[in-house]
């Protein structure tokens, strides 16, 4: 079992929680209550792992891309 930080906050305007789980895109929700908030994150947190790991698989042995690729070649 591995555990994540989130990062939350309190919106006087809405007095709802809000919170974030950096590094994982998709990973935020809100809630009426710290207990609401914690459920709420920790759904839908395992609902981006899961696609996640299902597009980690689909992209097997296909380069991907955007971003910076490190390869190292002697001449």
């Amino acid at each position: 079992m591995k555990t994540y930080t989130a990062y939350i906050q309190w919106n006087t305007k809405t007095h709802w929680y809000a919170g974030f789980i950096p590094g994982i895109p998709g990973a935020e929700a809100q809630g009426y209550s710290m207990a609401e908030l914690e459920e709420n994150l920790r759904e839908v947190l395992a609902q981006c792992l899961k696609e996640r790991k299902k597009s980690r698989q689909s992209a097997r042995g296909r380069p991907r891309s955007p971003g910076f690729h490190q390869l190292d070649i002697t001449v």
